[in-house]
């Protein structure tokens, strides 16, 4: 199989799921996961031979229904078993990890759970701060701009968890016009 078809399989996937993902909002959460799967099943079986891009496709479809199960307002334990089916397939790289497990920790901290909300919050701190402390992971200029952003706004979500005083609270996000610019305060001290 050449690079160019398995740019055309990718390219079709990636509409796919978009028509799937905008079809959602009018259906059950059920309905949605037995689409994905279907969707996932075609897409896998077209990719036999390339076991890494079929991990990808199993990758966005696991992260699809984890995203699928937060805006449907499934109970925690869906969305925790959703999160973890996820993270086992592994994550494309950092800022996917930190934006699931971010949203996870909003949705968790609406439906009252606290301390769920902060101990996930936190461990992407740290998974953070360990890629921009570590001097051999070779960050460019640009990496190490990201890495502070990703790490400002994970530090956000830890200020409204703290915030809340173990009460509900809504599962909004600030506008990125809204964040400050300067993220030179979160990039450590060389």
């Amino acid at each position: 199989m050449t690079s160019r078809v398995i740019t055309s399989i990718g390219s079709a996937f990636g509409h796919a799921l978009d028509l799937e993902l905008v079809k959602s909002s009018s259906i059950s959460y059920s309905q949605v996961v037995r689409n994905l799967r279907s969707l996932e099943r075609d897409y896998v079986k077209k990719l036999k031979a390339h076991p890494e891009f079929a991990l990808e496709i199993r990758r966005r479809i696991a992260e699809s229904v984890l995203d699928q199960a937060l805006l449907h307002g499934c109970n925690l334990s869906i969305c925790r078993a959703k999160l973890s089916n996820a993270s086992r397939l592994g994550w494309t790289d950092i800022g996917r990890k930190a934006h699931f497990h971010l949203v996870y920790a909003r949705v968790a901290l609406a439906s009252g759970h606290k301390r769920v909300a902060r101990r996930v919050a936190f461990a992407m701190v740290k998974e953070i701060q360990n890629m921009l402390d570590e001097p051999k992971n070779g960050l460019s200029r640009s990496g190490r701009k990201f890495y502070g952003e990703l790490l400002a706004r994970t530090v956000e979500v830890i200020d409204v968890i703290e915030g809340s005083e173990n009460q509900k609270v809504p599962c909004t996000w600030k506008r990125r016009s809204e964040l400050s610019t300067d993220y030179s305060s979160t990039m450590p001290r060389k």
